[in-house]
């Protein structure tokens, strides 16, 4: 988080994160971690405390499809399902 008044820049939190969101409230952000199971977390930008919610997700989710409502009640997230079928075709 940088501060442009005090230009002072403080870390919320460490570990690598995606699909960074503000919540309404101006101090709470939300975002998914990054792994094969990756975890919606909810960090206060003043305490620090970090919350995991608790959701199972039914896709692993993308970073351009992740909004929250105005009033931060509400997360929309797209997921990826990917199927592929691999076909050989052999001219006789």
């Amino acid at each position: 988080m940088y501060d442009l008044q005090s230009q002072v820049t403080t870390t919320i939190a460490t570990e690598e994160a995606f699909g960074v969101r503000w919540l309404p409230d101006g101090r709470r952000v939300v975002y998914f971690t990054a792994g094969q199971h990756p975890d919606l977390v909810i960090v206060d930008s003043v305490t620090r405390q970090r919350s995991v919610v608790p959701v199972q997700l039914p896709g692993p989710p993308t970073n351009d499809v992740f909004s929250i409502s105005r009033d931060g009640r509400t997360i929309y997230y797209g997921a990826v399902h990917e199927e592929a079928d691999i076909w050989i075709a052999e001219r006789k």
